[in-house]
């Protein structure tokens, strides 16, 4: 069996030491031929974009030849590119914007400083080359000891790509990773402008009319759009999770995770995979979420939400606190599970965005599916992709709360738990007193957020909601994983200013409606539940 390789972005140590590894490298091939092309790859974190940039590197960097033929023995690009002159052909210059700093523009010029100064000494050697003048060599004795200006900064990569190609004779291949991590880090700063326009100044310079490039290849999350970041490039190839040409080379594909599970001698475990990481869609590719599928191999095939705790992003968290009505109508209809249709855009301004961009932000981000509608131009339907994601959202919602609000959820549950409709009543009630973030004015508000505050909250029920059932659709049901506990069926039912006795008859209708419909077809002895709302006003039922 292969050693697990979750956290290792490094392909030549990967390849070279036993780890599984998912072939990607049929991207070589398409890059290989390039010139002076710039290409933009967005993808959610954690899904490859590190490794593959590795990759690209261990293929062509010259400083490797006559040891890339071993890595590459057996993989795809050595049949797609046999005795392949380009391999280990290039200077290349790879820069990781990750880590720089704490979103200041003070702090993040220093650490750039420093970042190029670390880039500058692996080409140490030029100081010693015949074919550079004293300038030249001044200038990248400056960039070694920090010795650099703002503007001498912008432009560090374009004047080592030309000392390279001086030295070299050949053209320079630039690889730049999360190249967005710095505009994200300072997302809603004083220094945002600026630390966006020195990103601006530095790939601009690097990418726009550069003689020396032979091709590049960046990464990040979104595309930087309005601002101009990329402004004038006519050379950039941009491939989103919209985007078809790259489609199946960030992430796992269903043969990967089906090879995966192969090699760790456990293959029945593809279904439980599917139903938590499955659901990506990339261009027409399905997708898996590599990191949460290697995390649940290595934690010995235990279905957890792996991927929540390196999704953090501060711009969602600001996009929601902006949403309108309709919007977060929207978002209670994705986390019951249903689908909504709204308009995608690849690329966010940063400087103006609003709740209205919260869709096309977490599309981007691997928070949503996103599905071209059939006959519109611009509009999708968006769903929550797997188990996984609708937990890590359903968390995200939640933790929005205060603790005493998280209290009051643990509570609930509690009172599922012993079938008591008087308390569950009074947390409900206890709840709905200091919701803020849904605008109840539905009954799909009020299913939702009964919904994300039951949803992996331990490990007694599965949370199923429009399940078909009987002789038609209950709204939620609590599985129980437990023999201790009953299935619990609920009913939801909603007026706009009722009363309590009135409320009371609603609950009533609710329990009659899923004894005429035969909801519990099939369950064995479950609770039933009917539950009324009315603004923060609740009457629970039990039959």
């Amino acid at each position: 069996m292969k050693r697990n390789p979750t956290g290792l972005d490094d392909f030549k140590s990967m390849v070279g030491n036993g780890y599984f590894y998912a072939d990607k490298t049929r991207l070589i091939d398409r890059v290989a031929d390039s010139n002076g092309e710039v290409y933009l790859f967005t993808r959610p974190r954690r899904f490859g974009k590190s490794l593959n940039l590795s990759t690209l590197d261990a293929y062509f960097n010259l400083e490797y030849r006559g040891k890339a033929n071993a890595w590459f023995d057996d993989l795809e690009i050595s049949s797609l590119r046999p005795d392949d002159s380009e391999m280990n052909a290039y200077p290349v210059i790879f820069l990781n914007l990750k880590n720089l700093g704490d979103g200041t523009k003070e702090v993040f010029l220093e650490a750039m400083r420093q970042r190029i100064a670390d880039l500058a000494r692996r080409y140490k050697y030029l100081d010693q080359s015949d074919k550079l003048d004293d300038d030249d060599k001044t200038r990248l004795r400056n960039m070694i000891s920090e010795n650099v200006n703002r503007s001498h900064m912008a432009s560090s990569l374009l004047t080592l790509c030309e000392l390279l190609e001086r030295h070299h004779g050949r053209k320079v291949v630039i690889l730049i990773d999360e190249y967005d991590n710095p505009m994200n880090n300072a997302f809603g700063r004083p220094g945002q402008e600026d630390i966006l326009y020195f990103c601006k100044d530095l790939f601009g310079n690097a990418l726009k009319s550069n003689p020396h490039l032979k091709f590049a290849a960046v990464t990040g999350v979104m595309q930087i759009a309005k601002e101009g970041i990329f402004s004038g490039l006519n050379n950039l190839r941009v491939d989103s999770v919209l985007s078809t040409e790259f489609e199946d080379m960030f992430g796992f594909t269903t043969e990967d995770v089906r090879g995966l599970l192969a090699d760790a001698e456990h293959p029945e475990k593809f279904d439980e995979v599917r139903e938590w990481y499955d659901g990506y869609r990339f261009g027409d590719s399905e997708i898996y979420n590599p990191w949460s599928v290697l995390n649940y191999v290595k934690s010995g095939f235990k279905a957890e939400t792996y991927w929540a705790s390196t999704s953090g992003n501060a711009i969602i968290n600001t996009l929601l606190d902006s949403a309108d009505n309709h919007v977060k109508d929207m978002l209670s209809e994705l986390i019951t599970g249903n689908s909504v249709t709204a308009s995608i855009d690849p690329s966010v301004a940063y400087g103006n965005m609003t709740g209205k961009d919260l869709f096309s932000v977490m599309a981007m981000s691997g928070y949503l599916e996103a599905t071209p509608k059939d006959g519109s131009t611009g509009l999708y339907l968006l769903k929550l992709p797997n188990l996984e994601m609708r937990m890590v959202f359903a968390k995200k919602i939640i933790e929005r709360g205060s603790p005493e609000q998280q209290m009051r959820v643990n509570e609930l549950i509690d009172s599922f738990h012993y079938l008591d409709p008087v308390r569950i009543c009074g947390a409900l009630r206890e709840i709905l007193i200091d919701s803020d973030f849904l605008m109840l004015s539905s009954e799909g508000n009020y299913k939702a957020m009964l919904f994300y505050v039951l949803y992996g909250r331990g490990s007694s029920y599965n949370v199923l909601s429009e399940g078909e059932a009987g002789d038609g659709f209950f709204d939620l049901l609590l599985k129980s994983n437990k023999p201790e506990y009953k299935d619990i069926l609920m009913e939801i039912k909603y007026g706009r200013d009722k009363e309590e006795e009135d409320l009371e008859a609603m609950a009533e209708i609710g329990l009659e409606q899923i004894l005429k419909k035969d909801y519990a077809h099939r369950l064995q002895s479950p609770a039933v539940f009917g539950i009324a709302f009315s603004s923060k006003r609740v009457a629970v039922k039990k039959g």
